[in-house]
């Protein structure tokens, strides 16, 4: 065996299409899709039903082929109609023929059709397949129920609820978990922000808006000494005016009859706008000290 710095033809061969080298043996395709083999051939991977090595190209079998590619120690084939075939080198089932055992036979590669690219290492082998001949499902049809808005309303002045239907329900205190808080129903001890979040039985969930409650309610408290509010009604544009300079506007929020939190404000305090709201009755609340509140009612006409 004589090695060579520069390239060599090899025998008569003009009309070659493919050629693919492994470790130490090379196949090649002609454009009749003849496939040959030449080199080492200790495991087989000549595919010429032994184990003798050659120095010159040997057809394999009379088997017509439309791709070829040597790996390390085996080979593989694609046929016109997307099977695939491989021999060779198998210790740990490098040529997918469900054995384990060296081929020195092209072995078809059984409901393995529609590959695209085949490549590998020493002791692995991977295969892209085509999309179409690939292991797919049928069409999947999927249905989503989605889950209804959660709201929450107020009986009494006294107690949360919320009519939607769910297998458990968590509420929740400014964000927090309140610990035991787990029916359709909550009684507010404090002044706060309150939702529920409704589980439904395909383990969805779902989190309503934050319900403000006060120990007074949605009722208006008057205090005229306090702050003015100007015009009211209104177009949408509302005036707020403290009388004392020792009373400091610190926070303004708007809900609607539901108690809902609409609009939200720490800058603009002078002024309230709804033009972008609905006509209709709403209620403002002013925080003039921590923790301290003025509700006034405001009609958007």
């Amino acid at each position: 065996i004589n090695f060579s710095t520069v390239p060599v033809q090899i025998g008569l061969f003009n009309n070659i299409i493919a050629v693919s080298a492994g470790a130490d043996h090379s196949l090649i395709l002609d454009n009749k899709s003849n496939a040959y083999s030449f080199g080492n051939n200790s495991f087989g991977q000549l595919g010429l039903s032994n184990n003798l090595s050659f120095d010159t190209p040997q057809k394999i079998t009379n088997e017509k082929f439309v791709a070829i590619n040597a790996l390390y120690f085996n080979s593989f084939a694609l046929k016109s109609d997307s099977s695939v075939w491989s021999w060779g080198k198998n210790q740990y089932g490098q040529l997918g023929n469900t054995q384990t055992s060296n081929s020195n036979t092209p072995i078809y590669i059984k409901n393995f059709n529609g590959a695209r690219i085949i490549s590998g290492g020493e002791e692995h082998t991977v295969v892209l397949m085509s999309r179409e001949n690939s292991c797919q499902s049928n069409v999947v049809i999927i249905t989503i129920n989605s889950i209804p808005p959660v709201v929450i309303n107020i009986i009494n002045d006294t107690t949360l609820t919320t009519p939607s239907i769910g297998v458990s329900y968590q509420w929740y205190l400014n964000g927090n978990l309140i610990p035991g808080a787990t029916s359709n129903t909550w009684s507010p001890t404090i002044d706060a922000d309150y939702s529920v979040e409704v589980f439904s039985s395909n383990g969805c969930s779902l989190v309503s808006q934050e319900f403000s409650w006060y120990s007074v309610g949605l009722r208006e408290l008057l205090d005229t000494s306090v702050l003015n509010i100007y015009p009211n009604p209104s177009k949408g544009i509302f005036n707020v005016e403290t009388t004392s300079k020792s009373n400091t506007i610190i926070s303004l929020s708007v809900y609607n009859l539901l108690g809902e939190k609409l609009l939200f404000s720490i800058t603009n305090l002078n002024e309230i706008n709804l033009t972008k709201l609905s006509n209709g009755l709403y209620y403002l609340k002013i925080e003039i000290e921590k923790n301290t509140y003025i509700i006034k009612k405001l009609l958007k006409e």
